[in-house]
Order: structure tokens, then sequence, then C-alpha cells
């Protein structure tokens, strides 16, 4: 599954049928890993640009599992909590073979944990700092719920099962049930 993934992952712009706005994200993401901070504490993000932009990039990370010889099941990635599964295996190949999460990859499944979290729960996106570029923010009058997606991802990806992203996004509903503002890493 690894060598499969990788392919997809180098062939990212291919399949980035926006106007290069996906690889706009990538670059701001280089930038940031590179040391290249400003402008990202806390500021909101654009007018509703970084939801299309967030929703394409979920858009993506299915099309890249969609294919012939992929070793995930047609269907599996539908933007539902329960499809966190099969991002979850996806990411224990990355832990069994001890191999770096590719950048690419990266921000496409944390682009799809969020798009997930922001279908069930709605919610917008302001920038953020490292490890997450951007910061879903759900239950805001209530409260104010972040959804770190980024960090978990890559956690995912060098920790195992013990950093489950369906564990990780089961832990949004009780916060908002509770009122509670909170962070999650």
């Amino acid at each position: 599954m690894l060598s499969w993934l990788l392919l997809v992952t180098g062939i990212l712009a291919k399949f980035a049928n926006d106007k290069g706005e996906s690889l706009e994200l990538l670059e701001l993401l280089q930038d940031y890993l590179d040391g290249d901070h400003a402008g990202t504490a806390d500021d909101s993000a654009d007018d509703g640009a970084s939801e299309a932009k967030m929703s394409g990039l979920a858009t993506d990370f299915v099309a890249a599992f969609t294919g012939v010889g992929s070793p995930i099941a047609a269907g599996e990635l539908d933007g539902s909590p329960a499809s966190l599964a099969a991002v979850d295996r996806i990411l224990e190949d990355f832990f069994q073979q001890q191999q770096t999460l590719p950048e690419d990859l990266h921000l496409l499944a944390a682009a799809y944990v969020r798009e997930v979290a922001r279908a069930e729960y709605g919610g917008r996106f302001l920038r953020g700092e490292d490890p997450d570029l951007f910061v879903l923010v759900v239950g805001e009058l209530e409260c104010s719920t972040g959804v770190m997606a980024m960090g978990k991802v890559a956690k995912r990806a060098r920790n195992g099962a013990e950093d489950s992203l369906e564990f990780f996004y089961a832990g949004i509903a009780p916060l908002l049930e509770r009122g509670v503002s909170a962070t999650l890493i």
C-alpha cells in the first residue's frame, strides 16, 4: 500500500483540478514548515475561500484513493465519520513501515478529517500555529471547539493506533453537547 500511496501523492497536481489552489495551500504549508509564520497566528481565514479550498483538498484525497489498484474499497471515503477508519488504515501503513508521511498526503488527509467534521458540525477555518496551519472551529456562539487535524494526522502516522483519528473525532460531540470550549489536538 505504501508504494501506491507515494506514487499517488507524487502526482497531486494531476488531480488538483482547482486552478492551482491546492498547490497554493501546499506552498503556504511549505513556507510555514520552512519557518515563515507571518500572519498565521489566529488570523481569520479568508471569507469562505478557505472552506472551498479545504473542501477541494478533501476531494483530492478521495480522488487519490479511488483509482485502479487503490488499497481502499470504492465508496469507503464517503465523508462520513465512519470513513475515518479508512484514513486510519492508510496512516497505519506509514506507521508500520516507519515511513515519513509526505507533506502533500499530510495536507490532504488533514483536510479530509476537517471536512468530515465540518459536514457534521459546521464551523469555520481560522489560521493556526504549528502544527496546524488551519484550525476548524465548531460550536461557536455556545462554545468554541478547535479541531486541529494536521497535528493529529501527523501523530497518527508517527505513533500508530494510540493516536486514532476515530477516537479524536469522537471527542468533538461531547464537548459541543456540554458547551465546553476546547482545542482537540
